[in-house]
């Protein structure tokens, strides 16, 4: 009987030490390469992390540092100096489903990737300090200092962000459509494909502007309400091109 407990016990701090090794070893550099390798050859994705970080401060939350992903032979997607993911009970029957993702200084190109969507999603896709492109037919845009929460994230090919969902945005500086603006707030929805803007305000053209609008479906707007106030814009563009 001492000889099986003695056993059992030598197995148990096996096991111990292990896991340890396993845990420092996951916190290397040559651990983050290796993960990056596995996953840009077994998917459609390349991605690259420099290290994963843990801290036992926050024990439900991984963190890489130095993420650059894209889509096969396409540009660049997300580029950040680091990103948390916090883990969710969902995670046991959905492993790519987190309870929250936050970008941390970089860039999110939100441009429809060509029918591939983002492979995680999150209750909660969190935006600090970043920067968003896009430059399709419909949005073509550059924001700068961006601050944002999107719940819940559940990323499509044809929506980066995400359909269905509520979101707070706000921006230093952006260019919309060749516009530019800076101190961009906008507060709102996307519900089945209908954008609400319930509250939106920028400092536009040594002015300001405020408002509530939606746009349908079908591409058409609905301007509730629309402030402007000491706006001094001028544009080649006609007001239908404009609005377009």
């Amino acid at each position: 009987m001492k000889f099986i407990g003695k056993l059992l016990l030598t197995l148990l701090l096996l096991a111990v030490l292990a896991v340890v090794l396993l845990y420092v070893l996951g916190q290397t550099r040559w651990a983050a390469g290796w993960m990056s390798r596995w996953i840009s050859n077994n998917s459609e994705y390349r991605l690259s992390v420099e290290k994963i970080t843990h801290s036992w401060s926050k024990p439900g939350q991984i963190t890489l540092e130095g993420v650059t992903l894209a889509q096969a032979n396409q540009p660049q997607a997300l580029a950040a100096k680091q990103v948390d993911l916090a883990f969710s009970l969902r995670q046991i029957t959905e492993p790519r489903y987190f309870s929250s993702v936050t970008l941390r200084d970089g860039m999110l190109n939100v441009k429809p990737q060509q029918g591939i969507s983002l492979p995680i999603q999150a209750d909660t896709l969190q935006l600090s300090n970043m920067a968003l492109q896009s430059n399709d037919a419909g949005w073509q845009f550059d924001a700068q200092k961006v601050n944002a929460g999107v719940t819940p994230w559940q990323p499509t090919a044809s929506h980066v962000l995400g359909e269905n969902n509520q979101f707070q945005f706000s921006a230093g500086l952006m260019v919309l459509n060749g516009i530019p603006a800076s101190q961009v707030l906008v507060q709102g929805e996307i519900k089945q494909n209908q954008l609400i803007l319930s509250d939106f305000g920028a400092d536009l053209a040594q002015g300001d502007l405020t408002g509530v609008a939606s746009r349908a479906a079908d591409g058409s707007w609905l301007v509730e309400r629309l402030r402007l106030s000491n706006v001094r814009l001028q544009t080649p563009l006609t007001l239908e091109q404009f609005w377009d």
